[in-house]
């Protein structure tokens, strides 16, 4: 139980909340001219958005490991509940996981976290492709065409909800995406 605890917190506040989305909230202020950088500005795109490449499968893992990892059903194994016998930590460690699947909507929970981070992974792959079709990924010039892109992951990264449209995503009403300008 606690080793999925701490899975979680390293990667959903040491990593995505505390490193990663203030860095994409730095780029998206760096496009809007809010702010200058330039060392930021050279590496982001090549050193910090791909990190989301590595993280990614953490996403989906926690999700898809939580029904088991933070059942109830686990305190049997532990002092003093794994003392009892076998047959009544069967069934008692069983009666308990219906009842807070029931209790907490774990399976919609989950489903719902799954696709959040489905919705953040496909406003990455949008932005990724973005990016393969402009010519300059170091310039904020060149990039601020991509901005809507950017908007999009930063809020699927934030808030894991919604798909790419509700995430900021206007590419079909932008011009020069559909012209593949950067």
């Amino acid at each position: 139980m606690l080793c999925w605890q701490d899975r979680r917190n390293r990667f959903n506040h040491d990593w995505l909340k505390n490193s990663f989305i203030p860095a994409l909230k730095k780029f998206l202020n760096l496009l809007d001219d809010k702010i200058e950088d330039q060392q930021f500005e050279q590496s982001f795109i090549e050193s910090v958005l791909p990190k989301w490449e590595s993280h990614r499968s953490e996403a989906f893992s926690l999700a898809e490991e939580f029904e088991h990892a933070m059942s109830p059903r686990v305190l049997f194994e532990l002092p003093p509940l794994s003392r009892c016998d076998e047959e009544t930590r069967k069934w008692l460690g069983e009666r308990i996981h219906i009842s807070w699947l029931a209790k907490h909507a774990v399976h919609t929970l989950v489903e719902e976290a799954l696709g959040r981070a489905r919705s953040a992974d496909a406003a990455y792959n949008n932005l990724h492709n973005g990016l393969g079709r402009c010519s300059n990924t170091v310039s904020v010039q060149a990039l601020q065409p991509l901005r809507p892109l950017f908007a999009a992951f930063l809020h699927g990264a934030e808030y894991w909800e919604g798909d790419a449209r509700e995430n900021g995503d206007d590419r079909d009403d932008d011009q020069q995406f559909n012209e593949r300008k950067c």
